[in-house]
C-alpha cells in the first residue's frame, strides 16, 4: 500500500499549483480533495451563507482510503481539510503559509467576496490549517512551507527536501509575530 504526501492550506495559497508540480516530480497520482468529494458524491449539503459545500467526511475517507489501498505508488492529497487522512497513511502532511496581505490581494483578484475573504485571511493568520493538522497528526509529519515570494519550483525544491532528506523545521509560523503593526492593519483595510 503506497503512503501519501498531504498538501494542506488556506484556499488561495496554491495548493493545487504545488501538489500538481510535487505530483509530477514524484511520478505521482494527485487528488484535488474538494474535487474527489465532487465527483464521488461525498457532498451533504450547500452552505449558501458561507459560500461552500458541506462534506460527507465519512464517505470522502472511504474514497481515499480505497484509493490508497489499491495504488503501489506515492499518492499526492491536496485540500484544506487534508488532515481527514488518517496519519498511518501519509508520509508528511506539508501546510503551505502565505503572507496574510499577499493572500487577502489574491483571493480579491479571484472576485472573492470580502466576507470569504476575511474567513481565509483569518484562517491563515492564526494558522488554522496546521492546528488542524497537529491535533491529528504527530508533530513529526506535519511541516510548515512559507511560500510567499516563491516560484512554484521553489516551493517543490523545499518539500522535495522535506520528503526525499528528512529536512524539518524545528518552528512553525506565527504571522501575528512576524507582521508588523502597519501590515496587520493592512490585512483588515477594506474587510
Amino acid at each position: 500500500m503506497a503512503k501519501a504526501i498531504v498538501i494542506s492550506g488556506t484556499p488561495g495559497v496554491g495548493k493545487t499549483s504545488v501538489a500538481r508540480k510535487l505530483a509530477e516530480n514524484l511520478n505521482a497520482k494527485h487528488y484535488n480533495l474538494s474535487e474527489l468529494a465532487l465527483e464521488r458524491k461525498a457532498i451533504l449539503e450547500y452552505d449558501k451563507e458561507r459560500d461552500t459545500y458541506i462534506i460527507d467526511e465519512e464517505k470522502l475517507l472511504n474514497e481515499i482510503l480505497s484509493i490508497i489501498s489499491k495504488s503501489p505508488n506515492t499518492i499526492i492529497f491536496e485540500g484544506h481539510y487534508g488532515e481527514l487522512i488518517p496519519h498511518q497513511y501519509v508520509e508528511k502532511l506539508i501546510v503551505l503559509r502565505l503572507n496574510p496581505t499577499v493572500l487577502k490581494e489574491r483571493l480579491k483578484s479571484k472576485g472573492w467576496s470580502l466576507k470569504k475573504i476575511l474567513e481565509n485571511v483569518e484562517a491563515e493568520l492564526i494558522g488554522v490549517c496546521t492546528y488542524n493538522a497537529l491535533k491529528e497528526y504527530p508533530e513529526d509529519k506535519v511541516c510548515e512551507v512559507d511560500v510567499t515570494d516563491k516560484s512554484i519550483d521553489e516551493i517543490v525544491s523545499e518539500i522535495m527536501n522535506i520528503v526525499t532528506h528528512g529536512v524539518k523545521r524545528d518552528n512553525y509560523i506565527d504571522w501575528l509575530e512576524k507582521l508588523s503593526p502597519e501590515e496587520l492593519k493592512r490585512v483588515f483595510d477594506d474587510c
